[in-house]
């Protein structure tokens, strides 16, 4: 069964594209089979693996272009480019009928291809963004640990739970500098008074040079620098994303649904950590 994970938040800077990327990287190292569709007009997350001047964009394919999926230099990641033109989206497909499961309609075809769909989208909540809320059964909130933050997953938390009120909830502590007093009260703020079915991973990501470094060199942080507290950590939260994933699958087994099994990715020819490659 595939999982669609959607990388969101309506604030900017908080480590949306690290994340994306990041966290597919490590779930292909663990032997899954991912799909990262960038949604930010922006196009981050396409240039931080490395992909340039492709013509089968999000844009292109949404424009009603055959999907055709563009292979990383990671093995077993495969990706769907963003582009500046996505940005016309929003208004082109005004009045258009259900607008905003657009994007669940051309990934339907590609998800038995597929252990996990990653989507990193665009700050704000527009077009791009509900589309993802809407198609994702699991959304991760990266939350920097400041104070506007807190505000900002309030509003965040309301969104979803009129867009998708059924979708797991998980939010991830970003930015984290264990130095300041700000940041662990943030932290406890956050960890205390969210309820028992919204998932505070135990990984946090601190604030890393190496990780502000490897976009520049179109690599993931597993590859730039495997040995870094960022590649460590990334790591560590791709193992929660996967537990978590279990769990839930279980719980739904109990509840009476026989959800389909997922392909055995241990059959794989991106089966191995040995898999990765530049």
């Amino acid at each position: 069964m595939t999982q669609i994970i959607a990388i969101a938040n309506q604030k900017g800077g908080v480590g949306k594209t690290t994340t994306a990327v990041n966290l597919a990287t490590c779930l292909v190292a663990s032997g899954y089979r991912v799909l990262l569709v960038d949604l930010d007009p922006q196009a981050n997350a396409t240039s931080s693996i490395g992909i340039t001047g492709v013509t089968s964009t999000l844009y292109a394919i949404l424009c009603g272009k055959e999907c055709d999926v563009t292979p990383t230099q990671v093995v077993g990641l495969d990706l769907i480019p963003g582009s500046i033109e996505s940005a016309a989206l929003e208004r082109e497909l005004v009045g258009f009928e259900n607008a905003e499961t657009i994007v669940k309609s051309f990934l339907d075809p590609l998800i038995g291809r597929y252990d996990k769909i990653i989507f990193d989208t665009p700050p704000g909540l527009g077009f791009l963004t509900i589309n993802a809320l809407t198609t994702a059964d699991t959304v991760i909130i990266p939350v920097q640990t400041e104070y506007l933050a807190l505000e900002g997953l309030a509003l965040m938390l309301d969104t979803i739970s009129k867009i998708n009120p059924a979708i797991n909830i998980n939010v991830l502590l970003t930015m984290y500098d264990h130095r300041l007093k700000l940041a662990k009260a943030v932290e406890q703020e956050i960890r205390s008074k969210l309820g028992e079915n919204i998932v505070v991973y135990k990984t946090v990501i601190h604030r890393n040079v190496k990780l502000a470094e490897a976009p520049s060199f179109g690599l993931p942080i597993i590859l730039f620098d495997p040995s870094s507290p960022g590649a460590t950590a990334y790591i560590e939260l791709s193992r929660e994303v996967i537990t978590n994933e279990s769990d839930t699958t279980r719980s739904r087994t109990r509840a009476g649904c026989d959800p389909a099994p997922r392909s055995d990715c241990a059959s794989s020819d991106h089966a191995s950590k040995d898999a990765i490659a530049v």
